[in-house]
């Protein structure tokens, strides 16, 4: 191994490598000393990743990085300490942050130039208030998101809308008070809201109007609602003692909304075209299911004697789900999954013994691999790689790491970002809780990619889109359309075998909104937004 490092009063470059090409480099050391500057929400945007990081004074600051020491940069002095994160609209950045001229938590854009980084709007002029614009969400032409625009209590948010100008960000016709808007789904967005008087909490389906609201279904709190074979699926639970949640499916009406499994679900996702969910039967516990739209069975009793499910639910795109679980004897760990009982198995006891374990909440996929935190001996928060196999799961950390420290303790989320994985660590004492990278060995992605020649037209599409691709040999192809969420709406190929030469396919999008279309080749995966607009 080689290091490369120069002193001034602080750290410089921080960097390893390897001979398979493989590094581990300090980004940036943004709040010299033993506390750092703790970098967090990040969103890649026109080729640069931004983040938020607390490098001085007060608060978190806007930040961005091109992978490089010098590329990384302070934007603008705004705080983002309370941020609920970034969209994009229009091609530019939208989120809320607070200024020292006593506008708090009011809605910003940024070109991610400082000059292009500004306020857009004041919602709530009260002093100290701020509307704490959040749950931003395209639609018809408009980012819309809700925000808190009146004092007093309780406090109450309703839906606004933007065109990307001052002049166009308006507050809609609704009483209802929206709290987080989900999705859109048949040419409406649909969230949880209450009614004007604060009564009927339930999950509605709105045009941004008065006359175009209507209630689905009364409920006292929901999972985020997924879309599996044109349906909206969703779990919820009531206030009442112990009410197990129960799983509705919904064309979107209340006449069209009705119970599904009336017992205990939670945590819905959508894998190999099936729904999955965890489910207790009152026979085996909490353990991992699957509803293939007639039928329901169980996918695995990991534990005989208790509780098998955990937590997670990361989709490799190449026929993979990773979670969490305990089998009883291992405590929380890894697990893989190919969507059957015999391709669902422990991926690796990486803290042996009954353990306490930790639930899986921070995946990255990167160059054909996966990455994840995961606690080594109850003491040790790390970063591992997994190829899918037992031997090929293993700890990435520096040499010479500090083993005094929990390295990703803090780091509240992976991120991909130009073949290389992202996330705030502590590794060294006189280095705090700051950016770091590791870059994996080369696999020749960005040659493959190319070859691949992904045509996706027209974009925007109102009814139907056209994707073609070139193979250069025989491969194993997965094509896949996922919503912003990140969950698999519609699956055109798992993982088949093709041939060489150009491959044509048509998606037929059954709602209007913003999606994601997946290619993957022999593990390799290219995606490019697509947008439907009826």
């Amino acid at each position: 191994m080689k290091k490369h490092f120069a002193l001034a009063a602080w750290i410089i470059t921080f960097s390893f490598s390897s001979a398979n090409s493989q590094t581990f480099s300090l980004v940036k050391d943004m709040a010299p000393g033993i506390y750092g500057s703790w970098p967090n929400k990040f969103h890649e945007y026109s080729g640069k990743l931004f983040f938020a990081a607390a490098d001085s004074g007060v608060g978190y600051h806007l930040w961005m990085t091109d992978g490089t020491e010098t590329g990384t940069e302070k934007i603008k002095d705004i705080d983002l300490s309370y941020t609920y994160g970034f969209a994009e609209y229009n091609g530019k950045l939208f989120f809320n942050a607070s200024d020292n001229t006593g506008n708090e938590n009011e809605l910003w854009t940024s070109d991610g130039t400082t000059a292009g980084t500004y306020l857009l709007k004041n919602i709530n002029s009260s002093p100290f208030a701020g509307s704490y614009p959040g749950g931003f969400i395209e639609y018809n032409g408009k980012l819309f998101f809700t925000a808190i625009d009146t004092i007093g209590f309780p406090l109450t948010r309703h839906l606004w809308y933007t065109d990307g100008t001052s002049q166009g960000t308006l507050r809609t016709d609704l009483s209802n008070i929206i709290l987080a808007p989900y999705l859109v789904y048949n040419n409406k967005i649909v969230c949880l809201g209450r009614d004007s008087d604060q009564n009927n909490t339930g999950l509605y389906s709105t045009d941004g109007t008065k006359a175009g609201t209507s209630q689905i279904k009364i409920v006292d709190g929901i999972n985020i609602p997924v879309i599996y074979n044109s349906k909206m699926y969703f779990s919820i639970y009531t206030s009442q003692p112990y009410t197990p949640d129960q799983l509705w499916v919904s064309d979107g009406t209340e006449m069209g909304t009705q119970l599904l499994k009336d017992s205990s679900v939670g945590i819905l996702s959508v894998f190999d075209n099936q729904l999955f969910f965890i489910h207790d039967d009152g026979v085996h516990g909490y353990e991992p299911w699957a509803y293939d739209g007639s039928n329901f069975h169980l996918l695995k009793d990991i534990n005989p004697n208790g509780d098998g499910w955990g937590s997670g639910g990361f989709d490799d795109g190449n026929g993979h789900l990773y979670f969490s679980a305990d089998n009883g004897a291992t405590g929380l760990e890894p697990w893989i999954t190919d969507g059957t009982d015999s391709g669902t198995h422990l991926l690796k006891d990486i803290f042996p013994g009954i353990d306490p374990g930790y639930n899986l909440s921070s995946f990255a996929l990167c160059n054909s691999r996966i990455y994840f935190v995961a606690d080594k001996d109850n003491q040790h928060s790390d970063l591992y790689e997994t190829d899918g196999t037992s031997v090929g799961t293993v700890l990435i950390e520096p040499p010479g790491a500090s083993p005094y420290y929990d390295h990703l303790a803090f780091s509240n989320s992976l991120y991909s970002f130009q073949n290389s994985v992202y996330f705030a660590a502590i590794y060294f004492g006189y280095i705090g809780n700051e950016l770091w990278k590791y870059t994996p060995a080369s696999t020749g992605i960005s040659e493959n990619i190319s070859k691949f020649n992904l045509k996706i037209y027209p974009n925007p599409f109102s009814s139907s889109i056209n994707i073609s691709f070139t193979l250069q040999k025989n491969s194993g192809v997965s094509l896949e359309v996922l919503n912003l969420l990140g969950q698999k709406v519609k699956t055109i190929l798992r993982n088949e075998n093709q041939s060489p030469g150009s491959h044509q396919y048509t998606f037929t999008s059954p709602c209007e909104g913003i999606y994601y279309m997946k290619l993957t080749v022999d593990g390799i995966s290219s995606s490019q937004k697509i947008i439907c607009q009826k």
